[in-house]
């Protein structure tokens, strides 16, 4: 395990005040008042898009919220994690797990946008859908090439199943829903105007919470997740490599642990005042708990 560097006295106390943030930010976002089965209330905006729908766009309607809700769960969870790999106090996981979480908050604030209409709604959850199938077909096309025989029948059923669901759902998007599809030879690969990376879905979040180096964080932030020795040196007590490596250990600045909470709540408070505004939701517990968020999150 390594620790936090703790050289001021006041350190310990304040990474532990941190992750209580986490957890507090944690049960206000899992526990909205009526919130239980993640559905939108009446009169809601998604509840305004969804009524003149029927057939295939109610369907698809439906996925689209799905993807919001289930995009917002993660982010939180991630979140959780987080504030467990804070208190643990391991260095290089806490920024693995920032990059996690952003990534979720960066894709369920783009998803829950308000304002963008049931048609942009929808045409941005297939957009995701039809990517997520696509990277997971390429996992079971590659699983298969190292396949012994005992197993080979199996994943190749595996990879089959994903492709058509694949283009069943591009089918779907392009014949139902009326969305431009891309095609090669006979087979669909993806939408048009399809979702952006997930850098940029993380770098727009952060603007949106008014932090301009939003797409650097996450450049550094997979730097370790990839354990690039360039980017992993950044995180340690020597900054060149020489002969004598020692001494050369893991230390994380407490203005790193800080400043990697603040991206990472931002984001997500990004991404939850977003969720709140369509889904109809009570806002009073959320809104009263960001500004104790705030306060503690600026205290130095």
């Amino acid at each position: 395990m390594v620790d936090v560097d703790e050289g001021d006295t006041d350190a310990g106390r304040r990474v532990d005040e941190l992750a209580d943030v986490l957890v507090r930010t944690v049960e206000i976002a899992m526990d909205a008042p009526g919130q239980a089965e993640w559905s939108p209330f009446p009169a809601s905006l998604i509840d305004q898009e969804r009524a003149p729908l029927e057939g295939a766009w109610l369907e698809a309607h439906l996925l689209a919220w799905t993807y919001v809700a289930m995009t917002a769960q993660a982010a939180t969870d991630h979140l959780a994690s987080l504030g467990a790999v804070l208190r643990g106090r391991t260095a290089l996981g806490l920024l693995v797990m920032a990059r996690t979480a952003g990534e979720a908050a960066g894709q369920g604030w783009w998803l829950a946008e308000d304002g963008i209409g049931h048609v942009e709604r929808v045409r941005r959850a297939y957009g995701i859908r039809a990517r997520g199938l696509m990277e997971s077909e390429r996992l079971a096309s590659q699983f298969l090439e190292h396949a012994g025989d005992h197993n080979q029948d199996h994943l190749a059923e595996q990879r089959d199943r994903i492709r058509a669901n694949r283009q069943r759902v591009l089918r779907q998007a392009r014949d139902d829903l009326g969305f431009k599809v891309h095609r090669e030879g006979e087979e669909l690969t993806h939408l048009v105007d399809g979702p952006t990376s997930r850098t940029e879905l993380f770098r727009d979040v952060m603007s949106s919470a008014s932090i301009a180096v939003g797409g650097i964080v996450y450049g550094q932030w997979s730097g370790v997740a990839h354990s690039n020795p360039v980017t992993l040196l950044d995180y340690h007590d020597q900054t060149e490599i020489d002969a004598d490596t020692a001494g050369l250990h893991l230390r994380l600045l407490l203005s790193t642990v800080e400043s990697t909470v603040y991206a990472t709540v931002n984001a997500h408070r990004q991404m939850m005042d977003r969720v709140y505004l369509i889904s109809g939701w009570d806002a009073t517990a959320w809104e009263a708990w960001k500004n104790d968020q705030t306060s503690v999150m600026s205290a130095t």
